[in-house]
């Protein structure tokens, strides 16, 4: 009691050091919060994409130069090439999984008559928007025809890059806009607020930006797909593993098994995520 008293006296006699005192306990106090409910939000409610405990990531390891095969777990960046999501990805018949989607990012010059304007794209197969469960607020997603090569090249625009560059004119839809060297007919304008995780100003179709006739820049893609009702990530990933070799060897640009392909739950991804940012 002695000791509390005294110590009582102390700060008393020094209101400055005693204030600064209180106010960095409660900022620590409230950060410890903050950090807690950042963590919550992402490991114990509901993921923001529809059926979101549903969607799992699929990683593609590749064999190391001094192993004779791919090795068995992701470390770091395992998104999936081109080609394996291409040949063999898209086209395997899944009996676990009713959609399989990639997507990726980079950037283009936005070209308006002055000085070329950088924005970020993300670059998407057709049926992303399906996997999200949204529709944009103008016009249309893409579609399987625009997805392919020889596709005339059509872009979908966030909200954003329609109010703050282009004017938020209703009938943008079926409007042209230059982005590098090309014109792209816009299709479409998302909700807003709708940004997908990089922060896009606007998508562009995957294959028609990525096949390697059109000499890309990106290579792989961030791979999801969604697991059909009742069905576990053990099942699917037993079916990433029978995937015959033969089709694994022709997505490969040396014609060789190099990689194998796994899942884990898209939760894992953002845990991870939100305790590297803590």
């Amino acid at each position: 009691m002695r000791s509390l008293l005294q110590a009582f006296r102390s700060l008393t006699r020094t209101p400055g050091f005693t204030l600064t005192a209180i106010l960095s306990l409660a900022l620590g106090i409230g950060a410890g919060v903050a950090a807690f409910s950042v963590i919550d939000a992402v490991r114990f409610r509901a993921l923001p994409y529809r059926d979101g405990d549903r969607l799992v990531v699929v990683d593609e390891v590749q064999a190391s130069p001094h192993q004779g095969t791919a090795a068995t777990t992701c470390r770091g960046n395992c998104d999936v090439s081109y080609e394996t999501f291409a040949n063999v990805l898209k086209t395997f018949p899944f009996r676990r999984a009713d959609l399989v989607t990639g997507f990726t990012s980079g950037a283009k010059a936005l070209n308006l008559g002055g000085e070329p304007i950088v924005v970020s794209g993300g670059v998407v197969s057709y049926n992303l928007f399906d996997l999200l469960g949204v529709e944009p607020m103008l016009g249309r997603r893409f579609t399987a025809e625009d997805d392919r090569l020889g596709a005339a090249p059509v872009t979908v625009l966030s909200h954003d890059l329609w109010i703050n560059n282009l004017g938020g004119s209703k009938d943008i839809v079926g409007q042209t806009v230059k982005l590098s060297d090309t014109r792209y007919t816009i299709i479409g304008v998302m909700p807003p607020g709708f940004n997908h995780e990089v922060g896009s100003q606007l998508w562009l179709a995957s294959v028609p930006t990525l096949d390697p006739s059109t000499r890309p820049s990106i290579r792989s893609l961030t791979v999801v797909a969604r697991l059909v009702p009742g069905a576990t990530i053990e099942q699917f990933n037993s079916e990433l593993r029978s995937i015959d070799a033969t089709l694994l060897s022709k997505a490969s640009p040396t014609g060789t098994v190099s990689s194998t392909l796994s899942a884990t739950p898209l939760r894992e991804r953002y845990v991870s995520s939100t305790q590297s940012q803590i």
